[in-house]
């Protein structure tokens, strides 16, 4: 889970039951773009600095998307967790910054998939 010299990790991990087969569409500073099902991630090596993550179901229907700012220094590696959360009509997508343990055990339990557009 280490950065390369002079850069920054981000992992986004997905577990869950909640809607598991539905895909997440993950964007990466506006630019990037991937999607994640239960049981994967995504990971990209970044400058360091802030970062902006916005993530919605591909049926949009489903959930209202969720956006998140990520502060990472050069050595640093960010986990984020993502995960739907039933409402009684629409469920909402919930996204956590892991702590060291949780982030481990996440990373180690899914499986890296590759960006459709991958970061610059």
């Amino acid at each position: 889970m280490q950065a390369p010299t002079g850069k920054a990790r981000i992992y986004v991990t997905r577990r869950g039951f909640v809607a598991a087969l539905q895909g997440m569409n993950v964007t990466l500073d506006g630019s990037a773009k991937g999607q994640i099902k239960s049981g994967q991630m995504l990971m990209a090596d970044v400058a360091p600095g802030t970062h902006h993550l916005h993530i919605a179901t591909a049926k949009a229907k489903l959930a209202h998307p969720a956006e998140f700012d990520i502060e990472v220094g050069a050595g640093g590696v960010v986990v984020i967790g993502a995960m739907i959360e039933m409402g009684a009509l629409k469920g909402s997508i919930k996204l956590e910054r892991l702590d060291a343990a949780k982030a481990r055990e996440d990373v180690h339990a899914t499986k890296l998939v590759l960006w459709e557009v991958p970061p610059t």
